[in-house]
């Protein structure tokens, strides 16, 4: 993809990737994963002389080397950041292998809230590849390498680094997930991940830049359907879940990422309020990983706390059950043609 009035034809690279050959003058954008597949996002920008990456996350579906986007595409040594727009795997857990295992020495940014639950992440990234007998992709040293060298970013901050100016603008996915609008040399690019333009219950709607960008690069997976709106979605899930639980079962609610488990239970909460009938009935989060979000936003009422009081039987009382996020085996790439 190139921002110039007089395109020309790309040069097709291995694997799918993309890039245009030309001057100086050309905006190279190479997408090192995420392009057309779900998972292992990490994108190239190179403008006159300066690039960046924009995300660095493993496959879902992959396992060992195979999951971690194509970094060896590009010149790391000249990469002169990493932004990472939020704590999802698909979009950070590249970082300490691209920290401590390339050649990459530039700046990383995030915000607060992504730093802060990262740690916990990356940590129990190590710890399950190690458990499970598969390549381990990096070590805890890298860790906590890639974690002191974090600069945080807060939201409508803008930060210089000699010579990008880098804004941070509200995303609306989980908690201190965010767009980063790049400007230097006269290019403005707005990059997101997952994004999302209408509020929730913990989060505000992602926001737009007071100027529009030259570029806008975004995450798509679900770009292509229409989806139903959010009230018919949340009134499908209260009316299973209400029906289920009046009727003495219990509910399993397998939350699939971080944030996702907040929202659900917030929707439930409401739901508790509006019927008398579910007042006594208790709502379990069986979910260390999520927990490590709650900190940053109050525990609910109806909630039973701490999370391994959770019923291991289905001779439980009736109740919902959040039990611990777990990323999909299997993710399918859609192609536009």
């Amino acid at each position: 993809m190139a921002h110039r009035a007089k395109p020309q034809p790309p040069l097709v690279m291995p694997e799918g990737i993309k890039v245009l050959d030309g001057d100086v003058d050309e905006v190279v954008i190479i997408p090192l994963g995420g392009a057309q597949e779900v998972g292992r996002s990490c994108i190239y920008l190179s403008w006159r002389g300066r690039s960046v990456l924009l995300d660095c996350g493993l496959h879902p579906a992959l396992r060992g080397r195979a999951a971690l986007p194509r970094l060896e595409e590009v010149d790391l040594v000249q990469c002169e950041a990493l932004l990472v727009t939020h704590f999802h795997h698909d979009h950070c857990a590249a970082a300490p292998y691209l920290v401590g295992q390339t050649t990459f020495r530039g700046r990383v940014l995030m915000t607060h809230p992504t730093r802060a639950v990262l740690r916990g992440l990356l940590t129990d990234t190590v710890r399950l590849a190690r458990q499970s007998g598969e390549e381990a992709l990096y070590t805890e040293e890298d860790v906590e390498e890639t974690l002191r060298r974090v600069e945080t970013i807060d939201f409508r901050q803008t930060m210089d680094l000699d010579g990008i100016a880098v804004t941070a603008l509200t995303a609306g996915h989980v908690l201190g997930s965010a767009m980063f609008l790049l400007e230097w040399d006269g290019l403005r690019v707005l990059y997101t991940g997952d994004y999302s333009r209408v509020p929730d219950r913990h989060l505000a709607a992602a926001e737009l830049p007071l100027r529009p960008p030259d570029i806008v690069i975004a995450e798509s997976t679900c770009g292509g359907a229409l989806h139903e709106s959010v009230a018919e979605r949340e009134g499908k899930l209260t009316r299973a879940v209400g029906r289920t639980v009046l009727n003495g079962g219990r509910v399993l609610i397998p939350c699939v990422a971080l944030g996702r488990a907040q929202e659900i239970l917030l929707v439930l909460e409401e739901h508790w309020s509006r019927t008398p009938a579910l007042a006594n009935v208790p709502i379990y989060q069986a979910s260390g990983q999520a927990r490590r979000d709650f900190p940053l936003q109050p525990p609910l009422p109806s909630l039973t706390w701490p999370p391994v009081a959770a019923p291991r039987s289905l001779n439980a009382p009736p109740c919902p059950i959040t039990p611990r996020p777990a990323a999909p085996k299997e993710s399918t790439p859609r192609t536009w043609r």
